[in-house]
C-alpha cells in the first residue's frame, strides 16, 4: 500500500508538471514570455505582443488612443494563467476575450466596413400567402440569407408584432424599429397556361420592388426579376415559377446591397491543421498584402470543430477570387473548399515557415 501511495503521489506530481503554463498555444490563446518583471507591466506586454494578431502596424498607430483606453489599460482582463519561467514571466493572453473586446471598440473594422450583415425588411403582396407569405416571398428570403443578408418577411404571421403599416412612412418607421438597413417594399403575381410545345402547363412569375434605404438617399432603386416553370400540374407549374422568381429577385437585391457599400465584404477563412502563432501571422501577413484587401484579423481562436477563423475585409473581392490570389502568393496553401455564398474558405495548413519580422 505504501508502494502504491508514493506511485500515485509521484504520478501526481509529474501530471501536474505536465499542466505547467509553458509558451505557446493554449486552449484559451497564447501563452507569451514577456520581458517585464512587474505583473502589471508583464500583463501588458503581453497583451500588446499580441495585437498584431488583430491590427497591422499602421492600424495600431492610428488607433494609438482607442487601444490603450479599451485594452492596454485592462490588460488583465485578457490575461489568464501565469508563471515565471528562468526568471522570465509567462503570461496567458486569452484571446477571445480580447477579439470581443477590440470587435465590441469596433477597432478591427477597417474604415467603412459595416458591422454585421446587411438586414433587409421583406413587405411583398402575393395573391396565395394564406400565412401572410406566399412562395416568392419565403423563397427570396431564403435566397437572400444564403448570400448573408438577413432578410425578413414582415407579414410572417409568426412575427412577435403584426405589420400594419399603411403608408411608405410608416413601413420605413417599422423597419428601421426592427434594425433593418433596408426595406423592400414589392409584390409578385403568375399565371399558367397550356404549354403548346411540351403539352403541360407553363408557369410565368414576376417579382418588382422598390428598395428603401434606412440612411442615405430616400429614392428607391428598383427591381425585378422574371422566371418560367414548366409542369404537368398547373399548381406545381405556377408555384415554380414564383419560388424561381423569387431567388432571381434575390440575386439582384443583394447586387444592390452590395454595390451600395461599395463592394465591401467579410469573407470568413477557417484555418485547420495549425495553432503556430508565427504561421498565422504569415498568412495574416500574407492576407494583408493581397490586392483589394483591406484588412485581416483572427476571427475565433478555436471553434467547436477545433480550427481557427481570420476575418477578411475586401473590396471588390469574392471567396473565390481570394482564394485564388492567395494561392499565387503562397502555394504551400492547401485549399479544403470554397463557399461564394456564405463568403468563406477554408483552408488545410502543412506547417509551411514562419516569415520574419512579422510581429513587428
Amino acid at each position: 500500500m505504501r508502494r502504491l501511495a508514493a506511485g500515485a503521489a509521484l504520478l501526481l506530481t509529474c501530471g501536474c508538471s505536465l499542466w505547467r503554463l509553458a509558451p505557446g498555444p493554449t486552449q484559451d490563446g497564447l501563452a507569451v514570455t514577456v520581458a517585464a518583471s512587474a505583473p502589471d507591466a508583464a500583463r501588458r506586454e503581453a497583451v500588446a505582443s499580441l495585437l498584431p494578431l488583430f491590427l497591422p502596424a499602421s492600424a495600431r498607430a492610428a488607433k494609438a488612443g482607442a487601444l490603450e483606453k479599451e485594452v492596454l489599460s485592462q490588460a488583465r482582463r485578457f490575461v489568464g494563467r501565469e508563471r515565471r519561467l528562468g526568471g522570465r514571466r509567462v503570461e496567458e493572453v486569452r484571446l477571445g476575450l480580447l477579439a470581443g473586446a477590440l470587435d465590441r471598440a469596433d477597432l478591427v473594422r477597417p474604415q467603412g466596413y459595416e458591422s454585421g450583415p446587411i438586414k433587409v425588411l421583406l413587405v411583398m403582396s402575393e395573391k396565395d400567402s394564406s400565412l401572410g407569405v406566399g412562395l416568392a416571398a419565403d423563397n427570396l428570403r431564403r435566397a437572400l440569407s444564403a448570400r448573408g443578408i438577413e432578410a425578413q418577411n414582415a407579414r410572417d404571421l409568426l412575427n412577435r408584432y403584426p405589420f400594419k403599416a399603411k403608408t411608405v412612412p410608416e413601413a420605413l418607421l417599422v423597419a428601421g424599429r426592427e434594425g433593418a438597413d433596408w426595406l423592400m417594399l414589392g409584390a409578385a403575381a403568375a399565371a399558367a397556361a397550356p404549354d403548346p410545345y411540351s403539352g403541360a402547363w407553363k408557369g410565368r412569375a414576376k417579382v418588382w420592388a422598390d428598395l428603401y434605404g434606412l440612411t442615405g438617399s430616400t429614392e428607391p432603386i428598383s427591381t425585378s426579376a422574371e422566371a418560367t416553370a414548366v409542369d404537368e400540374s398547373s399548381a406545381a407549374a405556377l408555384g415554380r415559377a414564383l419560388a424561381q422568381a423569387g431567388e432571381n429577385e434575390a440575386v439582384r437585391v443583394a447586387a444592390e446591397t452590395a454595390r451600395r457599400r461599395g463592394g465591401r465584404a467579410e469573407i470568413t477563412v477557417v484555418v485547420s491543421g495549425t495553432r503556430d502563432p508565427a504561421r498565422i501571422k504569415t498568412l495574416l501577413s500574407e492576407l494583408r498584402g493581397l490586392d483589394g484587401v483591406a484588412g485581416a484579423a483572427l476571427g475565433v481562436w478555436r471553434t467547436d470543430e477545433g480550427n481557427l477563423t481570420l476575418r477578411v475585409f475586401t473590396a471588390g473581392l469574392k471567396s473565390d477570387e481570394l482564394a485564388a490570389r492567395l494561392l499565387r502568393r503562397d502555394p504551400s496553401i492547401l485549399l479544403g473548399g470554397v463557399d461564394p455564398e456564405d463568403n468563406e474558405l477554408s483552408l488545410i495548413e502543412n506547417g509551411g515557415p514562419g516569415v520574419p519580422g512579422l510581429w513587428e
